[in-house]
């Protein structure tokens, strides 16, 4: 079974020196990745390299988001500007 990707939103700018990043959703209600554990980044959903969601909570009209092995804001710097995909399986 093909898996249907939406696109999400796009990581912004780095929170903090311990790798969180701002993400800014497309739809108005960030609480939806309080049920996702994994988001696919990249401009194309089928070439978009997997991340796995540590935590996640509500920020300004947004979310931060601190994915597993983005570790500092090194790391972190790296992925702003990346749009952030979903499986629409994964949505409440």
């Amino acid at each position: 079974m093909a898996h249907e990707y939406l696109r999400y939103g796009v990581l912004g700018a780095p929170h903090g020196m311990h790798g969180s990043l701002y993400l800014i959703p497309h739809s108005g209600d960030p609480s939806a990745l309080e049920n996702i554990k994994r988001i696919w980044l990249g401009e194309d959903p089928l070439l978009a390299l997997p991340y796995t969601i540590k935590n996640s909570r509500p920020f300004k009209k947004g979310a931060l988001v601190t994915l597993a092995d983005v570790g500092d804001r090194t790391a972190a710097e790296a992925l702003k500007g990346l749009v952030v995909w979903v499986l629409r399986e994964d949505l409440p």
